[in-house]
């Protein structure tokens, strides 16, 4: 025979609870009151507390917060940077763009012919060096040749730029096509740099690099 927790009273053998006041004996099952809002349930009040010591949860872990700077350019390097001296958990992760690459502007620029000192802009992709006619070209060798002095072809020799590369072509020319004194093979392709000299019958034109003007 056991007593009740509460008023103890003396329980009889298998007694789910107290007969005098309604407290649960030990080890019988546990009574669920429904309160009145739908879906609700809470411990019958009378249930003896239990004696084992309470359970503190741990802390939860809040990660620290990360700023990441996005690059809509193209390929970024990520750099990773400690948390500082009790902060908690976690570093913060900077998403870096790369450099942008220098701006600049490629030119032609005439040092022998009729008209020394005229420039004509490098585009970037092809740029097609010869004497305008039935097609247009990007450099116009007609008003740089002296009459009786023509050596360019139609379509004599290309410049291709692609980022900051520079390379010349010579398109099978009649008369051939020379960078600093050495003769281009018949539809061959050398790399420029600036100061390069390129020269077509009596006119020659230099490769000058400028940084471009500032945007605006």
């Amino acid at each position: 025979m056991s007593s009740c927790p509460t008023c103890l009273t003396a329980l009889p053998d298998g007694a789910a609870g107290c007969a005098r006041c309604g407290a649960f004996s030990p080890g019988s099952p546990l009574l669920v009151t429904v309160a009145l809002s739908p879906g609700v349930a809470c411990l019958d009040s009378r249930y003896p507390a239990d004696s084992r010591p309470p359970v503190t949860p741990a802390p939860d872990r809040t990660l620290a917060p990360a700023t990441v700077l996005v690059n809509t350019s193209g390929d970024a390097r990520v750099t990773v940077t400690p948390a500082p001296a009790g902060s908690p958990d976690r570093p913060t992760i900077f998403a870096v763009p790369p450099p942008p690459p220098p701006a600049f502007v490629v030119k032609l620029r005439v040092i022998r012919g009729l008209r020394i000192g005229a420039e004509y802009p490098v585009y970037p992709g092809r740029n097609i060096i010869g004497r305008f006619a039935d097609k247009p070209v990007d450099v116009d060798l007609t008003a740089i040749e002296p009459d009786g002095q023509v050596w360019s072809s139609r379509r004599h020799a290309c410049l291709t730029l692609d980022r900051s590369v520079l390379v010349v072509e010579d398109l099978n020319s009649l008369n051939g096509t020379w960078v600093n004194g050495a003769r281009l093979r018949a539809g061959g392709a050398l790399p420029l740099k600036a100061g390069d000299v390129i020269q077509i019958g009596v006119a020659q034109l230099r490769v000058d690099v400028e940084a471009a003007p500032p945007p605006g």
